[in-house]
């Protein structure tokens, strides 16, 4: 693992500035925003939970089903995952073009005339705009499964 960076930067000699928490294990001790968070975790977990709701109801619409489907729309929980889908899948394709941005900074390809300081500053920079689309978006979700709870909650 360790020595990934030293072949990264024999490989690409145009790359970003090499930060000593980029080490496993390191990264949790230090202050600079870490790569993932909590909400990196959720947003994943969620985006996938929309994606095989919307084709669970995607495939039971193609196949007539109407019973079953009838029955699957009545979840709330499905129903927000539904509902939320294509909120998910927009800030995912967000977050692959902010990736592959990052990732040209990293082969060199682009901001070659830029130090590795300057080139380091802008992938935190898109580190942190990637969390804060990933928390934003799944803040949107936590206050859509509080209504609905409290929807459920006035409705029983």
């Amino acid at each position: 693992m360790y020595g990934l960076h030293t072949l990264d930067a024999a490989a690409y000699p145009g790359g970003p500035a090499w930060n000593f928490d980029d080490l496993p294990g390191v990264r949790r001790f230090r202050e600079r925003p870490g790569k993932y968070d909590r909400n990196t975790g959720l947003f994943y977990e969620r985006l996938e939970a929309a994606n095989q709701a919307y084709g669970t109801v995607r495939d039971l619409a193609e196949a007539g089903d109407v019973e079953r489907l009838d029955e699957y729309m009545k979840d709330p929980k499905k129903m927000l995952e539904i509902s939320m889908s294509r909120s998910y899948d927009r800030v995912n394709r967000a977050v692959q073009k902010l990736n592959k941005h990052q990732n040209l900074i990293q082969r060199g390809i682009i901001m070659r005339d830029n130090s590795p300081e300057e080139k380091r500053d802008t992938i935190n920079q898109i580190e942190r705009e990637k969390i804060s689309l990933q928390r934003a978006i799944n803040k949107v979700y936590e206050e859509e499964r509080a209504r609905i709870r409290r929807m459920e909650r006035e409705g029983a």
